[in-house]
């Protein structure tokens, strides 16, 4: 099952690949709400402290109250929901933008769900990020390019299909030669042995 989570970050529109019919699972992370709302979209599940929305605007058929001081981000516990409910595939929106101490801190969230056993990706109009797996296929997009940057000391990284390709490759951590590669193909393969890799299609 596919869960779509509405972060709290900034927000314009939903990437025209999303289709929400898609997901079997809908959750608002606090002021995600809002976000959720400006798509007409109904949540099936809120989940935050209200510290960015009021209670009373709340319509979703359930709601997960957090206490304001705890140790992990609404958006974090949206996750560990999502997965209880059965998801196997995450999407993030509204986790981009904003504050960077919470973007970096949603990047790295793609991690924690990769630890728990479950793919995810984060998404806007303008980017999708998601992390490499051993073998990974990213579909060309006209006006986007692809960026690799390292959250460990990645070994073995080889791409192929963009106008720099890499064979074997290491993208050690403080070397973030890996941006704005361009695509010559309908789509890029990228592989890597070892190492947390971010595959990044931001818009030229």
């Amino acid at each position: 099952m596919k869960a779509l989570i509405f972060s709290g970050g900034e927000f314009d529109n939903l990437p025209e690949y999303i289709n929400v019919n898609e997901y079997g699972l809908i959750i608002a992370a606090d002021s995600g709400y809002l976000s959720a709302q400006e798509c007409g979209i109904s949540p099936d599940i809120f989940i935050g402290d209200f510290d960015s929305v009021p209670e009373s605007e709340v319509q979703s058929p359930e709601v997960i109250r957090l206490f304001p001081v705890k140790d992990m981000t609404d958006t974090q516990e949206a996750i560990d929901v999502a997965i209880s409910r059965g998801a196997e595939h995450i999407t993030i929106l509204g986790a981009l933008g904003g504050r960077i101490d919470h973007t970096l801190a949603n990047l790295h969230l793609l991690k924690y769900a990769r630890i728990k056993g479950v793919a995810a990706e984060i998404a806007d109009i303008d980017s999708y990020i998601c992390l490499a797996e051993k073998n990974t296929t990213i579909l060309r997009r006209d006006g986007f390019c692809l960026s690799l940057i390292p959250l460990t000391d990645c070994n073995g990284v080889s791409v192929s299909g963009v106008y720099y390709p890499l064979n074997c490759a290491e993208m050690p951590v403080g070397n973030p030669y890996g941006i704005s590669n361009e695509f010559t193909e309908d789509n890029a393969q990228i592989s890597v042995e070892t190492g947390e890799l971010l595959i990044m299609l931001c818009r030229s």
